[in-house]
């Protein structure tokens, strides 16, 4: 009993380990196999349900499965399976060949001349995108050498007058704001500087000792007046310049203008994971 066990237990462990080795180098030789007793449709179906289910094949048993495919779907004439099969068997591999010994001269021109055709729309999609990347870059220049040009335009008007640079440039709350402060404290300054010379001249030349010290009160507030103009008037004009200089410090780094590679566009492929070539 104990022996007739162990059979029955050996057996049903030889039956699951065949069941569950069927890897992915069996592959091949079904399909192989179904090739050469000329069930091209079995091959297309059975390559298409492999393709959809299984989900760790390998480089190598990814080209297999597609170089079945192709070249059944080529001999039932289904052109466009066969080209879409092919094409991805390119993606997976630039460089794949067939082999004129067990490949049709006809299907091995028809697959050189899709090779050809596929190899010319990568190099032309490459110089699209090449170009793109090329109008992008005098687009960003042109942009920036722009708004370079405006900057150094608004500069030396800010250097006259504080606030006319952020006029310019459109920043009117600001701009107004500096050049009316500035404006009114120069112009205050100014009248300040010459009145205070008149009652200077007035509180020197006065006689009367009763109206001496009233001159001098005069004089001396008209001078604290000056003096807090002109103070005035170099904070509004300095503090203007620091301003704009740290506001718009972005139009000066214009000329770091933005780099792009091509390297580093993507490109549409199909995407199927796996690693090592195969030629046929």
């Amino acid at each position: 009993m104990f022996k007739k066990f162990s059979v029955i237990i050996f057996l049903v462990f030889e039956f699951s380990t065949l069941a569950f080795s069927q890897t992915s180098s069996s592959f091949e030789t079904v399909l192989k196999q179904k090739f050469e007793n000329f069930d091209y449709n079995s091959v297309i179906n059975l390559a298409d349900s492999i393709l959809k289910n299984e989900k760790k094949l390998s480089h190598e048993d990814s080209l297999v499965i597609l170089y079945y495919k192709a070249i059944s779907s080529f001999t039932i004439w289904d052109i466009k399976t066969s080209e879409q099969s092919f094409r991805m068997i390119l993606t997976l591999d630039k460089n794949f060949t067939l082999d004129s010994i067990n490949v049709s001269p006809k299907i091995i021109s028809y697959f050189n001349d899709l090779k050809s055709k596929f190899v010319n729309e990568n190099r032309t999609e490459k110089q699209n995108n090449s170009l793109n990347i090329d109008s992008l870059l005098s687009l960003e220049r042109r942009k920036y050498s722009s708004e370079f040009a405006s900057y150094r335009q608004a500069l030396w008007r800010n250097l006259i007058l504080p606030g006319w640079g952020d006029i310019y440039l459109n920043n009117n709350f600001k701009g107004y704001l500096f050049s009316g402060t500035f404006t009114l404290s120069f112009i205050s300054s100014v009248y300040y500087i010459f009145d205070t010379k008149k009652k200077e001249n007035d509180y020197l030349n006065e006689i009367n000792p009763d109206l001496i010290l009233e001159k001098y009160s005069k004089y001396n507030s008209s001078y604290k007046l000056k003096n807090i103009f002109i103070a005035l008037t170099l904070f509004v004009y300095i503090y203007s310049q620091v301003d704009f200089l740290i506001s718009k410090n972005y139009y000066i780094q214009s000329n770091h203008y933005p780099t792009l590679s091509s390297s580093e566009d993507s490109y549409s492929t199909i995407k199927v994971s796996f690693s090592l070539p195969i030629k046929f």
